[in-house]
């Protein structure tokens, strides 16, 4: 075991072990793929491993697939990163055409895995807090138990010394990258076009929102945000899980504005089942379709006044998105 000392999850005190032996196993089978991929999840958000995530997507040229929690962890437009378009079946060939995959921080929710139907590669290594989840949605090649940060950097590390040596072929970052932006580009086009114009209203709601605000979604909205609404800030996109009961996102929302401006968008059903209302949480009703062009074009100067009231306590910065 090879110790290394910094902050952890919560920013203060010494990480855990790394398991040396499994990092070194994890760092050969990945610099020997040709076809590397990577999962992340909320864990390597909790973690703050997005560097450490980056760093190994530049050593193998390994695009970067985000879950629904994972989204943002590096920014939507940066080399290698796909996102959370795991919708598009560009995406899904890009996922059973690797040849190995490093997953961290991740419970492969079916929110997105597609209720486990998205292939994943059968060299999987992931990457955990909780050993428990090793193997419970897909079978694992390597579990390394640890905090992310912490057993990433170990393994850029050892990347780094394969790359040296000279074990595994060297893949072209800059060619890699290329074809990340071209399916990156092909995968939102497509979900833009069956979305029915629901894009231009996430769109509307990005330009509104300042990318620092933390957004809590509702089921119904998240379906189209989750793949869609661009988050350059890790941690600012939030939606409870599928089995949560109605009024959670409004709660979610609630419990953050304590701590910062935040935006809930919720449909009307959530709305009238949250108990307590949002608090200091600005709140958008939306029932997940289009709507009016003029309603779009008022958008970012009402949602501004509704941040400004609830942040001053002069209402409940309610704003209500009519349909097309």
């Amino acid at each position: 075991m090879v110790v290394l000392t910094g902050a952890t999850p919560g920013g203060g005190g010494l990480r855990a072990p790394v398991p040396r032996a499994q990092v070194d196993e994890a760092a050969l089978l990945l610099s020997l793929s040709a076809r590397p991929v990577i999962w992340a999840g909320a864990g390597a958000i909790a973690a703050g491993a997005g560097e450490a995530v980056a760093a190994i997507a530049g050593l193998l040229a390994a695009p970067v697939v985000t879950s629904v929690s994972g989204k943002g962890l590096l920014g939507e437009d940066g080399p290698m990163i796909v996102g959370s378009l795991f919708g598009a079946p560009e995406v899904a060939r890009l996922l059973g055409g690797a040849d190995a995959g490093l997953a961290v921080g991740t419970t492969f929710s079916g929110r997105s895995t597609r209720n486990g139907s998205l292939p994943l590669p059968m060299q999987l290594i992931q990457v955990d807090l909780d050993p428990a989840v090793f193997g419970r949605a897909y079978p694992v090649r390597l579990g390394i138990p640890g905090d992310a940060r912490a057993v990433l950097e170990a393994l850029a590390d050892r990347l780094s010394a394969h790359a040296v040596g000279g074990a595994g072929a060297a893949r072209d970052q800059p060619a890699e990258a290329a074809k990340v932006a071209e399916l990156r580009a092909a995968a939102k086009l497509r979900l833009a076009a069956a979305s029915g114009g629901v894009a231009g209203v996430l769109d509307a709601l990005r330009r509104a929102i300042p990318p620092a605000v933390t957004t809590v979604w509702d089921g119904q909205c998240a379906r189209w945000a989750a793949p869609l609404f661009p988050v350059a800030e890790p941690g600012t996109f939030r939606t409870p899980a599928r089995e949560a009961p109605a009024g959670s996102a409004l709660a979610t929302a609630r419990a953050l504005a304590e701590a910062g401006p935040a935006v809930a968008v919720v449909s009307p059903a959530e709305l009238e089942s949250g108990q307590g209302g949002a608090g200091r949480a600005a709140v958008v009703v939306w029932d997940g379709g289009t709507v009016s062009e003029g309603a779009l074009a008022r958008l970012g100067d009402a949602l501004g006044d509704a941040l400004g009231d609830v942040l001053d306590g002069n209402g409940p910065g309610v704003i209500r998105l009519g349909a097309a």
